[in-house]
This record gives C-alpha cells, structure tokens and sequence, in this order.
C-alpha cells in the first residue's frame, strides 16, 4: 500500500505455482460482489471459483475503502483459546471482516475474537485513512499485528516472507525479498515525487513483481493483479499479467447490481484474452520439456550412485 496523505492505494497479485487451483484453469479466476444489508457493508473479493462452485477469496475492498490482500507462509500452530466467540476454522472470517469492519483498528479488535490454531497465511490489510496492519502466524505462536509505522507512506509484504518472524523459513517462491525490495524502492520514488501517486505509477510496482515463469523450472505466474484506490472505492485489474488493458471497477456501481460473481475474462476485450492465453499456455509445453529434462537428469544421478554404490559392495564383498 501507498499513500501520499490524500490517496491511499492498495495493490494485490495472485501467482500461480505448481499446486495452484488457477495453474489449470486460469479462466475461473472470479471477481465477487456482495451488496450491503442493514448489518453489513456492501465489498468486492478477487480470487476463483474452485472445483466450479466453491469460492476463495485472496483479496478485496469494502464500500469503506477497507482492504486486504493474502499472501502465504510456513505453516504454524497458535495456541489455542476455545473462549473466544468464534472459531476461525469453521467461520467465514475474511468475508465478515470486509463486512463488518471499516478500519484496520476494527479489524485487529475484531480479530481477536477468533480462536485460531494454525495459520499459513499472513494478511494485510489497509483503509482509506492510511493505515495498515499484517496479521499473521507469530514465531511465540501467538497471531502476530505488524503495524505500518504512523507516519510510514509505504508498506510491503510477500508470500514466502513472514514479516512478524525475523527468520521465517522460506515457503518456496522466488526471490521474495527482490520484490519486497523492488516494490517498495519504486513506491518509495513515486511518494518522493509531488502529486505523483496515482492508479498508472502504482501499478508499475505491480507490473515490475509479476511473474510469468514455466513451472517446471519452479516458477510461479501472475493470473491476475488490482490496484485498489481506498479513497475513493473503485478498483484496476489486470489479468494474466497483461498490464496494456485494465477491468476499471467502480465498486458502488457493482454493488447496484447486486450478488453475483463475474469471471475476469469476461472483463476484458477478446483480443486481450486470446492474446493473455496464448502466451500463458505457451509456458506450459515449454514447462513439461524442463520438468521432464529435470526428472530424467534425477533419475540418470540416481542411476550412476545405485552403480557406484554397487560396485562398492562387491568390493567389500571380496
């Protein structure tokens, strides 16, 4: 997140590696809308309809200007406190945050009323006053509030990297500190810049951290990125890591239109499209050849130590 004391922006990407739910269908990455009612606030989710019906929610806004972006890190167990109301498990909790809460103050208090025993996310979350919090699994075991400094205008976190553990255990991933690093130099410069900050020099953050690399390799791709303005409650996103055309997203006028999820590619021109897939799909044979070269390279090591090895024991058999 960014702000330069007028606008907050928020901004969010989605790779895909190996085990993704979207490495396979790129196609049901979904945009859900969820109108307000008299006890909640009317938001927006970015993520994927998985096996068809079932949702999951990775990022979104609220009418507030509330949002959030998930990212993940190792695995860990919290202690657990079955006192609190609500069992983190079995609720939906990210989806209650948008639509009970307007602030990050809110949501840490809210937070809190959840009884969590294991985590393997960590989430940030920000709102149209610039402030923002990562909530995530501490190193104590404990949920871990990494607060944005008070007077900070830049803010990062990454899959792979737990920000609350000063020695996280990498989760995979590649070069997560470069993009930690290469996001925040550029959000640092725009910020250094007067009336600099605005949905096109954001988004260069985004465009500089995305991925499109063959999975056989270890490399992860962009399925989709957004840019959240807080301020003012409207949303760019871009999809399949194609930065030339961007779904605006003005949340008040989506919420109108009532509940309903909304697949990406139904948001971009056809040529985008065409043009997104083809060259997403053209990593894959190129992703089988490497993954095939690397499991035949394995298997020829493998076979020249079973040799060595054999050779050995005959030795010692002598």
């Amino acid at each position: 997140m960014a702000t330069d004391g007028t606008l907050v922006l928020f901004g969010d990407s989605e790779d895909a590696g190996l085990g993704h739910p979207l490495k396979n269908a790129p196609e049901s990455a979904a945009a859900f809308f969820e109108p307000g009612t008299p006890d909640t606030f009317g938001r927006m989710h970015l993520g994927w309809l998985w096996q068809g019906t079932l949702r999951s929610y990775q990022a979104g806004m609220n009418e507030h200007g509330h949002a959030y972006g998930v990212a993940g890190v190792a695995r860990r167990e919290l202690t657990s406190y079955p006192q609190r109301p609500y069992d983190f498990a079995n609720t939906p909790y990210i989806d209650l945050v948008l639509a009970k809460n307007k602030t990050v103050g809110e949501v840490i208090e809210y937070t809190l009323q959840f009884n969590v025993e294991e985590l393997w996310f960590q989430i940030m979350f920000a709102d149209a006053n610039g402030d923002a919090v990562v909530i995530g699994p501490g190193p104590d075991g404990e949920l871990a509030f990494t607060r944005k400094e008070a007077s900070g205008q830049v803010f990062v976190a990454t899959s792979s990297i737990n920000v609350a553990d000063s020695n996280p255990g990498l989760l995979g991933g590649r070069d997560p500190a470069t993009r930690v690093d290469d996001a925040t130099t550029i959000l640092d410069g725009i910020i250094e810049e007067d009336d600099a900050l605005c949905f096109d020099t954001f988004e260069e953050a985004l465009e500089v951290v995305h991925r499109q690399g063959a999975f056989g390799i270890g490399g992860s791709y962009t399925m989709y990125s957004t840019t959240y303005d807080l301020t003012h409650q409207t949303a760019n996103i871009y999809f399949l890591s194609q930065f030339d055309e961007a779904a605006e997203i003005d949340l008040a006028v989506e919420l109108e239109k009532g509940s309903r999820a909304v697949f990406l590619t139904n948001l971009f021109s056809d040529a985008l499209q065409e043009r997104a897939l083809d060259q997403y799909w053209g990593k894959e044979p190129m992703s089988h050849v490497i993954l095939a070269a690397e499991i035949a390279g394995a298997m020829a090591f493998l076979g020249l130590v079973a040799y060595w090895l054999g050779g050995l024991v005959l030795n010692l058999l002598r």
